[in-house]
């Protein structure tokens, strides 16, 4: 299956978009995961973090999408989490947490302090070696995305930016105030209008608790 999905070039249909949002920009070893896809009467779209779907009657009468294979859907299908909750979060707070935080920037990494390099220092059999390498916090970069060095507590449960950075443009997309999570728990369950959205939590890490900008609890 080369291609899942598809649409006009003169189309602009908002849940299009965020199927383009939610999908993997990355050619990864799943090839399904680079394009929305069809289970059953659902349409999703997933970069393996978070997943998006809905109802396929809200696409364009114009887009196309085909069925998943049988073994990948029971993956999908899998780990969309039960309807037990209703809590809900306003958008406004969530995205004024992002914004004045820079959720889309970077930082200069702390280790390289930019340089993009460190000398790494070791001894070996009574020798002492230094060796000036790619800095391995920044993989050469000289900065940390704040996508991944920001992080958000919701009712317990960490989420990084890149997660949350797709909660809230699905929230402006559709023009919604609230924000919904019909499950609480590692594989939280979003509610945005008419469409789900599934967020993989994030391990607590201590060194982690300073960079939290967001954090509600019930």
């Amino acid at each position: 299956m080369e291609k899942n999905f598809k649409t006009q070039e003169n189309i602009n249909n908002v849940y299009c978009d965020l199927l383009n949002l939610f999908k993997s920009p990355y050619d990864s070893f799943r090839k399904w995961q680079s394009t929305p896809f069809l289970i059953g009467d659902k349409v999703y779209a997933t970069d393996s973090r978070v997943i998006i779907f809905f109802d396929k009657n809200l696409l364009n009468k114009d887009a196309v999408a085909y069925p998943l294979g049988v073994l990948e859907s029971s993956i999908v299908v899998k780990s969309i989490p039960e309807k037990k909750d209703k809590v809900s979060i306003k958008t406004s707070e969530l995205k004024k947490s992002f914004d004045d935080n820079d959720g889309y920037g970077n930082k200069i990494c702390n280790s390289c302090k930019g340089e993009s390099v460190v000398y790494f220092k070791y001894e070996y059999d009574g020798e002492y070696f230094e060796k000036l390498d790619i800095c391995p916090i920044c993989n050469g970069d000289g900065f940390i995305e704040n996508r991944y060095n920001i992080f958000f507590d919701i009712f317990g449960f960490r989420f990084d930016a890149h997660s949350i950075g797709r909660i809230i443009e699905t929230a402006i997309k559709l023009n919604q105030d609230i924000i919904n999570i019909l499950n609480i728990d590692n594989r939280m369950l979003f509610e945005i209008g008419n469409v789900n959205v599934v967020a993989n939590s994030l391990y607590k890490q201590t060194k982690n608790d300073k960079l939290v900008v967001f954090n509600i609890n019930k």
